[in-house]
């Protein structure tokens, strides 16, 4: 796989995914978040010019939790009443996490928020 590090600021987002179809989108460098993202196919002719999540699963990270291995450790004792950390992870987690997955909220902020420039394609 290319490596190459880019500032997102300075980067248009198609372009480089029609250039290099893969790569690893790190988020959040302190906890160490990284994203696999493959591109698997270009619609020419998209009707409504914004993303579009299609389908997921489950909840995102709290912030701050700790990356991958944080997230794990999280979700144990948030998930196990019994578990000795759970009282204390309940509270520190109630107000950044368990949130099921919205995909017509997430659908309506895409569309709010990332607008494409449509392209006309003949």
């Amino acid at each position: 796989m290319h490596t190459e590090m880019r500032k997102a600021k300075n980067t248009k987002l198609p372009k480089y995914v029609e250039t290099f179809k893969q790569f690893v989108y790190r988020y959040d460098y302190g906890d160490d978040w990284k994203h696999q993202i493959q591109l698997e196919e270009v619609i020419l002719d998209y009707a409504v010019g914004y993303p579009t999540l299609l389908e997921g699963a489950g909840a995102c990270p709290p912030e701050d939790v700790g990356g991958a291995r944080g997230y794990e450790e999280f979700l144990k004792a948030w998930n196990t009443p019994s578990h000795e950390g759970h009282k204390d992870m309940k509270r520190w987690g109630e107000g950044k996490y368990n949130q099921e997955l919205n995909i017509p909220r997430i659908n309506e902020l895409m569309k709010e928020l990332l607008k494409l420039k449509k392209i006309k394609t003949e």
